[in-house]
């Protein structure tokens, strides 16, 4: 399948979770306006339906499908709504309990699991196979630096987006000469909304004086490398976990780092 009208995602349909807010709304509205039919999937029907309105005013198609990845159920009914894709983005994501290992609840590195490795493989086993009958598919999987170094107080949420990249190399090895591509994107810390839920303003201002790049990554910094390995340019691009951190992580530089700097500055 080759793209039309010069946009390079015309003609497939992506369906991208956790759409409602964050880099599953950058992601899925990048993916629209470069052409794809955009499936968007979350758990809040107001926010679906104001991401599909924004994709709907520029020029796009859009639909929203209410569910939520955790519930096998759920699963089961977005699959049945979605009918064939082309591409699959799996953004959503349960975020850390904060605590250190001696301390998590067992219940909550089942619940991050869930949502951060058992509902991307269900998706994957449910749309890889009539992607490889059709010689085309593209997955790609939302991961985290948190998955490639270890941070304190962080254990669930890191081992669950390790897990996610080993699922993405090893779908990738198995589907491979398929036409169908698996890889995963490593996102650094984001300037969105859900950042500032996690972590206080003056620390995250800290963090964006200290990453090499010297700011934060936006969520049109991560959409961008979404539509990069959905599309044809990365054709022999399978496999990867495609960090974007603005060289964050390509040194010695570390989530201790920035605390005392944060510690130092106050």
């Amino acid at each position: 399948m080759t793209a039309k009208n010069g946009l390079p995602h015309s003609g497939r349909t992506a369906l991208v979770t956790g759409a409602g807010r964050g880099l599953g709304r950058a992601s899925a509205l990048r993916l629209a306006a470069e052409g794809a039919t955009t499936l968007l999937v979350g758990r809040g029907h107001d926010a679906l339906d104001a991401v599909a309105s924004e994709i709907a005013a520029a020029g796009g198609e859009a639909g929203a499908i209410v569910a939520d990845v955790s519930e096998a159920a759920d699963i089961g009914r977005l699959v049945g709504e979605a009918g064939q894709i082309d591409i699959l983005v799996n953004n959503a994501a349960a975020e850390e309990q904060w605590a250190p290992i001696v301390m998590a609840e067992i219940d909550s590195w089942r619940s991050i699991f869930d949502v951060n490795v058992f509902a991307p493989v269900q998706l994957i086993k449910a749309f890889a196979p009539g992607m490889a009958d059709r010689g085309y598919g593209v997955v790609i999987n939302m991961s985290s630096i948190g998955g490639r170094q270890p941070a304190p107080f962080l254990a669930t949420y890191g081992a669950s987006k390790a897990a996610l990249d080993m699922v993405s190399r090893t779908a990738a090895m198995e589907l491979a000469g398929s036409g169908v591509r698996v890889n995963s994107i490593a996102s650094g810390i984001t300037d969105m909304g859900k950042t500032y839920e996690l972590l206080p303003p003056g620390l995250l201002a800290d963090v964006g004086r200290i990453i090499p790049a010297g700011r934060l990554a936006t969520a049109d910094d991560i959409a961008a490398a979404v539509s990069y390995l959905c599309s044809d340019g990365a054709a022999y691009v399978n496999g990867q976990i495609l960090v974007v951190d603005g060289a964050m992580t390509s040194g010695q530089w570390s989530t201790m780092t920035v605390m005392t700097a944060s510690m130092s500055a106050s």
